[in-house]
C-alpha cells in the first residue's frame, strides 16, 4: 500500500472511541461532584433592576439599516402620547447614536449630573433620551473594544436619573455590526451622518 493510500485510511469509530477514553484522565464521581459544586459556586450574571424603572423593552436587529430607531422612536411616542406613560428611549448604539436626531435634540448639549452624580437625560416630545451622540463630539475619533462598550452601554442604563419611568425603551446597535466596515447608505441627512461611525472607527483603529 502507497504512503496516500495510507494515509487515507480513517480508522474505526471503535478505534477512535479506544484512544479517546485511553487519552482522557479518568474523574471519579466525587470529583465531578465537587467540580460541578464548584462551578454552581459561582453563580450566574446577577441581574441589576434599573432604579425607577418599571418595564424595559428592547428594540434590535443583526442587520442595519432595517429601522430600529425609527421603531423605538415611534414605540416611545406612542405609548407616551396614547397610552399616557412616562417613556425614555437608552440609545445603546455607540456606532451610530441616531435617536437625538429623530428626536430633534441638539448634539452639542451635554447632559447634566445632579446631586447623586447622575446624568440627567434630554428631555423632547415628553420623552427622556441618553444616547452616546450626547457625550461624544461629532467626527471624534475613537477606539471601541468589548469591554469599553459595555462599561458606555451600562454607565448610560444605571449611570442615568431615569426615575420615575414607567416604560424605557432601550435602542441596541447592530449585533452583527463588529469589525465589518462595508458602509452604504441613502443621501437623507440620518443615513449620511451614521455612514461616518464605522469610517471614523476603522480608520483610528489603523486596520
Amino acid at each position: 500500500m502507497s504512503v496516500w493510500n495510507k494515509l487515507l485510511v480513517l480508522p474505526s469509530s471503535a478505534t477512535i472511541r479506544k484512544r479517546l477514553i485511553a487519552s482522557s484522565s479518568v474523574i471519579s464521581a466525587a470529583d465531578l461532584s465537587q467540580r460541578q459544586k464548584d462551578l454552581m459556586a459561582r453563580g450566574l450574571p446577577k441581574k441589576r433592576r434599573l432604579e425607577g424603572v418599571k418595564h424595559v423593552i428592547l428594540v434590535a436587529s443583526g442587520k442595519g439599516g432595517v429601522g430600529k430607531s425609527t421603531a423605538a422612536v415611534n414605540l416611545a411616542l406612542a405609548m407616551s402620547k396614547v397610552a399616557k406613560r412616562s417613556v425614555g428611549i437608552l440609545d445603546a448604539d455607540i456606532y451610530g447614536p441616531s435617536i437625538p436626531i429623530m428626536m430633534n435634540l441638539d448634539l452639542s448639549d451635554s447632559p447634566l449630573v445632579d446631586d447623586n452624580n447622575k446624568m440627567v437625560p434630554l428631555e423632547n416630545y415628553g420623552i427622556k433620551t441618553m444616547s452616546m451622540g450626547y457625550l461624544v463630539k461629532a467626527g471624534e475619533a475613537l477606539v471601541w473594544r468589548g469591554p469599553m462598550v459595555m462599561g458606555a452601554v451600562e454607565k448610560m442604563a444605571f449611570g442615568t436619573a431615569w426615575s420615575p419611568l414607567d416604560i424605557l425603551v432601550k435602542k441596541l446597535h447592530n449585533l452583527a455590526k463588529h469589525n465589518l466596515y462595508l458602509v452604504s447608505s441613502t443621501g437623507c441627512r440620518l443615513a449620511a451622518r451614521n455612514r461616518r461611525y464605522p469610517l471614523v472607527h476603522c480608520s483610528d483603529d489603523g486596520r
